[in-house]
């Protein structure tokens, strides 16, 4: 009997320890809301990013949820997006590191496929000093309110998209 309890258990405990995706890699799922797929984020090839933000914070989790979320709750004016993507891209993630003691700043490159095959595409920028000097956790926070902020900027530029739009404040 004690070696069938021992077996569930050890089994439980590694699963569990297996379960926990801090040190894994970042990968985000699609979101849908009012019609309008989300694709997951994804990082330009030449985006300079610190570990800290795609391994321990995983912005492009935070960023495809946070659109998602916002659309969701916020719709489009009535709009049905049936038919058409947002593809999100992180260009440029500045001051997300543990030891930074400034403004975290992001740029994130979008586009909104049609069904027509048609596009439209947006520049979306995004800032927070809000948790300056609060290492990770501070910057994992700082990346949560930039998600938020461009996520709002997104959804209100999808109820009347226009191509090459600048979204946010741009830094200057």
């Amino acid at each position: 009997m004690r070696q069938t309890l021992l077996v569930p258990l050890f089994t439980s405990a590694v699963l569990w320890l297996g379960g926990c995706d801090k040190d894994q890699p970042a990968s985000a799922t699609p979101g849908k809301a009012h019609g309008y797929t989300i694709s997951a984020a994804t990082y330009r090839d030449d985006a300079k990013v610190s570990e800290l933000a795609k391994g321990k914070c995983k912005f492009e989790i935070e960023l495809t949820e946070t659109v998602t979320t916002t659309l969701q709750e916020k719709g489009v004016g009535g709009k049905n997006g049936e038919g058409h993507t947002v593809t999100l891209v992180i260009a440029h993630v500045h001051g997300a590191e543990e030891d930074w003691d400034g403004e975290i700043r992001v740029m994130v490159e979008g586009r909104l496929e049609l069904p027509d095959e048609s596009f439209h595409d947006f520049v979306a920028h995004g800032n927070s000093t809000a948790h300056v000097g609060r290492g990770k956790a501070g910057v994992c926070d700082g990346l949560e309110d930039i998600a938020a902020e461009i996520s709002e900027d997104i959804v209100e530029w999808l109820k009347e998209p226009r191509h090459e739009a600048e979204l946010g404040d741009h830094p200057t």
